[in-house]
């Protein structure tokens, strides 16, 4: 009893006939029980394809431990099948659990001995016992699961066996008013029929509900065929979209080699165009240092060349120093002239008094004779010193011209110079032209950055080019160097000699300052004889005059070299404004480097974009390609839901048509009502265990899973006559025990 409370709480109890109640309903061991056995085994098939749909929605609903507590009463379903073939007695259900186990060993014992002792009687009972033999040790393996149910199956069994004994009587009433309580059956089954009828048309309703549910369902699906056509539309524009994307990817590949490749060549020729660049800042820094030593020599000329203005300042000052004294000399001739008419005047007094004075002029005849002589001797003296000043004037004379001569040579120099400067100035205008073409080219190499090869060969033409210039510059430079040097030793040279012909010439106004003084003492003591010194003094003055010319021609040519100077300084700040211009040019140039090496940083940046872009066109291809295999899935499960759906209509037709058979079948089955008591019975005690549990069992979840089964079961009721109303208890004892 244990195993039957146990089996009554599977999900599969209403499938298996139960035993026997009691030995008045069956005349032997298979009278009763067989009967409905038989009829349950002949509809087993058609009871479980009609309850085929909310079965399944009911597996749909357990959980794996409901599943595994399935399994399990299973097999114990698999042992209490046995139990209609076995030979049922009333006094098994009046033993408890535990005799039953005892007797079942005793007799499992005995069958044992009997086995040894020889073979049985009865082959069949032989087999029914090793199979109850089996059963029993089935369930005592599970008689551990029946233990926790076993107080509450004592309570039922206790309960049921009041009821039965209650029933029995009743049934006793019922037998006898049997005949009275036909008609009512009779009367009860049209109503089950119209009930059945009422049933059969809500069904039909329900297949019309569910086939126009179908219909809708038929046109969802067209509606998703057309969007799963549109869906493989786009999905083969996608394919040619992707296959675009190949090529472009491929393309893209190609050009980013290519700029990878014209990358390390730009890269290549940009660290060539640095050498080169460091070689020309090594030879612009050469160039700066010999522009400080050549400036550092200029101040040295300038130097120099002050300090000879200087002396030619001092020159001057003592050539008018001596234009002063010679004017105060004249001065002084002057006031000797008057003196030598006044004694012209005495003279012709005297002569006047010559006549008188005869005798003292004969004395003094004499005396004029000596001093004659004296005067000759002193006129001879004068004029060796004449004749020595007259050399000395033609020393200066010579002097004059050397320094002459050399001041034409400076000149020239000088006109060398300024050709240079000249061609120094073409050079720098065309390398002016050429930084500018550069500065252009940048500017092309700036815009056109897609034509980098060809800009890059001109780069290479114009640098070579430019190497060539700067060869030629640093020769050029170098000849300027050297001429410049050779400049400036001839420039220091002139000044050395000029710096001694002015020394000799300051020696010589000493000189004849000291014989300026000499003469004026003898002038002093020899008045009279400043007559003959007139016509020298004349001589001296042109000489004087024409020296002062040539004085005035040299500070002239002083000024002019002066003027040179100035402007071989302003050519020097000129060049040095063009080296600015250069520097400038060259820093111009190393920007415009600069900017091209972020052009390139820009154009890697650019590949990494377009690298890391490629990656992204990778991952969206590999997403819509998975995509296309989710719809491809998604497709696949609709057509099993659509397969699906069909195979339930089609098990809908087959469930209206058996109904159909079945109602045939309830119709034919309808005319031996009044012969199966047993169906009586059972739909009596169906009837009151309906009414009890719709009393019970209100608004609660196992209530709607009681009217599902209720809405199909007075059509399996009655197909069973006999089977159907234990299987009705055993539902009514499951909600119990819930309860």
């Amino acid at each position: 009893m244990g195993s039957s409370s146990c089996f009554l709480h599977s999900p599969l109890h209403q499938f298996l006939p139960p035993p026997p109640l009691s030995s008045s309903s069956s005349s032997g061991p298979f009278s009763l029980s067989s009967r409905p056995f038989f009829i349950y085994c002949r509809n087993a098939e058609g009871k479980r394809k009609v309850s085929r749909v909310p079965m399944a929605s009911l597996h749909h609903r357990l959980g794996p431990q409901d599943i595994d507590s399935c399994k399990r009463r299973a097999l114990l379903i698999l042992g209490v099948s046995i139990f209609p073939f076995l030979p049922w007695k009333n006094e098994a259900f009046e033993v408890d659990a535990v005799e039953d186990e005892q007797n079942s060993r005793e007799e499992s014992q005995k069958l044992e001995q009997t086995g040894q002792k020889g073979a049985p009687s009865n082959p069949f009972l032989s087999l029914l016992n090793a199979i109850g033999i089996f059963s029993s040790g089935v369930l005592a393996a599970l008689y551990s699961l029946g233990r926790k149910d076993k107080a509450k199956s004592e309570a039922m069994i206790e309960s049921l066996y009041a009821q039965l004994k209650h029933k029995d009587a009743v049934i006793t009433s019922l037998e006898e008013n049997f005949e009275v309580k036909l008609l009512y059956q009779e009367e009860e089954h049209n109503k089950l029929l119209n009930k059945a009828k009422e049933e059969q048309l809500s069904l039909t309703n329900r297949l019309e509900l569910a086939n126009s549910k179908i219909a809708g369902l038929g046109h969802e699906l067209q509606s998703e065929r057309r969007k799963i056509e549109g869906l493989h539309v786009q999905i083969g524009n996608l394919e040619m979209e992707l296959e675009e994307a190949r090529k472009d990817k491929q393309v893209l590949e190609d050009e980013v080699k290519e700029n990878h490749s014209s990358i390390a060549v730009l890269q290549d020729k940009i660290n060539l165009l640095t050498s080169e660049m460091e070689e020309k800042d090594e030879a612009i820094n050469s160039l700066n240092s010999s522009l400080v030593q050549k400036d550092s020599d200029l101040t040295t000329l300038h130097t120099a060349y002050e300090q000879t203005r200087d002396e030619l300042g001092a020159c001057t000052l003592e050539i008018a120093n001596l234009r002063d004294q010679l004017r105060r000399s004249h001065n002084e001739l002057e006031q000797k002239n008057l003196v030598i008419d006044d004694l012209g005047s005495r003279v012709n007094s005297l002569i006047t008094d010559r006549d008188k004075l005869t005798v003292k002029v004969n004395a003094l005849e004499q005396k004029y004779d000596d001093l004659k002589s004296s005067s000759q001797e002193k006129a001879a003296s004068d004029a060796k010193l004449l004749g020595e000043r007259d050399h000395e004037l033609a020393q200066l004379r010579e002097k004059y011209e050397l320094i002459v001569s050399e001041v034409n040579a400076k000149q020239a120099v000088i006109s060398d110079l300024t050709q240079n400067q000249d061609n120094l100035k073409r050079m720098l205008n065309i390398e002016a032209d050429n930084v500018k073409s550069l500065k252009h080219e940048l500017q092309l190499l700036e815009t056109t950055l897609g034509s980098s090869r060809n800009e890059v060969s001109n780069l290479n033409k114009q640098l070579n080019e430019s190497r060539k210039l700067c060869s030629e510059l640093e020769a050029a430079l170098s000849k300027v160097q050297a001429e410049f040097s050779e400049s400036r030793e001839s420039l220091q040279k002139s000044l050395d000699e000029a710096r001694l012909h002015s020394e000799a010439q300051a020696r010589e106004l000493t000189s004849v300052k000291e014989a300026l003084n000499k003469t004026e003492n003898k002038l002093q003591v020899v008045s009279n004889e400043l007559a003959s010194s007139s016509e020298n003094r004349d001589k001296l003055q042109k000489e004087l005059a024409e020296m002062y010319k040539k004085a005035d021609s040299a500070t002239n040519e002083l000024k002019e070299e002066k003027k040179i100077v100035a402007s071989l300084n302003s050519e020097l700040e000129a060049l040095e404004n063009q080296m600015w211009k250069e520097r400038e040019v060259r820093k111009s140039l190393e920007r415009d480097l600069e900017e091209a090496t972020r052009s390139l940083d820009e154009i890697s940046s650019n590949a990494l974009i377009l690298s890391k872009e490629l990656e992204i066109s990778k991952t969206r291809v590999s997403n819509l390609e998975e995509e296309k295999d989710f719809l491809n899935n998604a497709l696949e499960k609709e057509r099993e839901l659509a397969q699906e759906a069909r195979e339930n209509l089609e098990d809908a037709r087959s469930v209206v048509m058996k109904l159909g058979i079945e109602r045939e079948s309830l119709t034919k089955r309808a005319k031996k009502l009044e012969q199966d008591l047993a169906f009586a019975k059972g739909e009596i005690l169906r009837l009151r265990s309906q009414v009890n549990s719709s009393e019970k069992v209100i608004n609660s979840k196992p209530k709607k899973e009681s009217e599902v089964v209720i809405n199909g079961e007075p059509v399996k009721q009655e197909t069973e006559p006999a089977g159907a109303a234990p299987v009705k208890k055993t539902r009514r004892r499951r909600k119990v025990d819930s309860q």
